[in-house]
């Protein structure tokens, strides 16, 4: 009874938020930790999670990626030529991620573990906010994706404010890019679905992630970034140690990195040679994909 009364009735207010900042969060986070408990709201959510998965399988298998839509520059074209050379149509990297986390997730697979963040109380790299997502997994515990939304946001503004005066309507009044949201939203899950299939002590993780994200992400916002990555290479994103690397060269490149291995790193984790990717160059249909059943695990 006291406890009811101090969590639904005394945190909420102005009065506490005043002497105990961040005091209304956690009362919306215990809230939300008492649904966590429910099964019934679990049951709801987790028919969410598999219409996302849906949309999410359709995303990758046959949505069109950014850079089909605003071709690269020739030479940019040519680097991924060269580093993956024969490949599927579709992101064969992200369809795995998807499907072993669906498979391997459990119910709290999309779960935020900490929402409502208040201060202290929140995850590390949620407080330092560099974060667009982060895949959570270990030795005896369900993988978890969790997303960093308020950053997706902002990196969405601040990208189309850029391109404010060539996306204005007859009023000038900014139209925004029509899915655009929606779209980096998708490419964050997808970086962060690779995290799952691929060996992350490699020092070639992130460069292959970066790389098959620029080849087929849906947003410009996520596949410039992607796009950045792979061509610096992982002294960028701290991983350079794992590499033996010193620094960057005076073009702000990693020592020693060298793309091919990257390459290298899909084709073993897909277990896909070039004979065997002009083999699936061919994909089912939507119609034919929709006669599919079993779950998002057998859409393979």
């Amino acid at each position: 009874m006291i406890r009811d009364f101090i969590v639904d009735k005394l945190l909420p207010t102005q009065f506490m938020e005043n002497i105990l900042p961040g005091s209304n969060a956690m009362a919306d986070r215990q809230n939300l930790y008492e649904l966590y408990d429910d099964p019934d709201w679990m049951l709801q959510k987790g028919l969410g999670d598999i219409e996302f998965e849906q949309d999410m399988y359709d995303d990758i298998m046959y949505g069109d990626s950014y850079m089909s839509e605003d071709p690269p520059h020739p030479k940019t074209q040519e680097l991924y030529e060269n580093v993956f050379g024969d490949v599927p149509p579709y992101d064969e990297l992200a369809l795995m991620g998807l499907r072993k986390h669906a498979m391997e997730g459990g119910p709290r697979r999309y779960l935020d573990e900490t929402p409502y963040d208040v201060k202290e109380l929140s995850y590390p790299w949620e407080r330092e906010g560099s974060y667009l997502g982060v895949h959570h997994a270990g030795p005896g515990m369900e993988p978890n994706i969790d997303i960093n939304l308020p950053l997706i946001e902002k990196q969405y503004r601040d990208y189309n404010k850029l391109y404010r005066d060539y996306n204005t309507d007859e009023y000038g009044r900014y139209r925004g890019t029509p899915g655009g949201l929606q779209k980096n939203i998708s490419d964050t899950y997808r970086h962060e679905y690779k995290h799952g299939v691929v060996d992350n002590t490699h020092p070639y993780a992130h460069p292959v992630i970066y790389g098959t994200n620029a080849m087929y992400g849906l947003g410009g916002t996520d596949v410039k970034e992607s796009d950045w990555g792979f061509q610096l290479g992982p002294y960028e994103y701290g991983d350079a140690e794992k590499m033996g690397m010193a620094g960057q060269d005076r073009f702000g490149r990693s020592r020693q990195y060298n793309p091919d291995k990257a390459g290298d790193l899909l084709r073993d984790v897909t277990g896909r040679n070039t004979k065997q990717a002009k083999e699936i160059m061919t994909r089912p249909s939507r119609a034919q994909q929709r006669l599919n059943t079993g779950g998002i695990a057998s859409l393979w």
